[in-house]
């Protein structure tokens, strides 16, 4: 998304949290569950950001994001 707005600042502050959850994101490819959970609520965030009601795009994240903090705390 940075790349594609021309946002270069953005783009590789992207790639560096990439390389840092690296590690936990190969974790989770090791689990049948994990994956599935992943792909769950990535496709939860979409579904929300395709309706346009900003309140559950931001609960849908949210629990993105809490899941991902919880699998990366641990995970290292």
């Amino acid at each position: 998304m940075a790349q594609n707005c021309g946002n270069d600042v953005f783009y590789k502050l992207m790639q560096t949290i990439i390389l840092l959850r690296r590690e936990a994101a190969l974790k989770i490819l090791e689990s049948p569950y994990e994956r599935k959970s992943s792909v769950e609520k990535r496709s939860l965030v979409a579904l929300e950001f395709e309706r346009g009601d900003c309140k559950s795009v931001n609960k849908a994240m949210s629990a993105f994001f809490d899941a991902s903090v919880k699998d990366f705390t641990f995970s290292s």
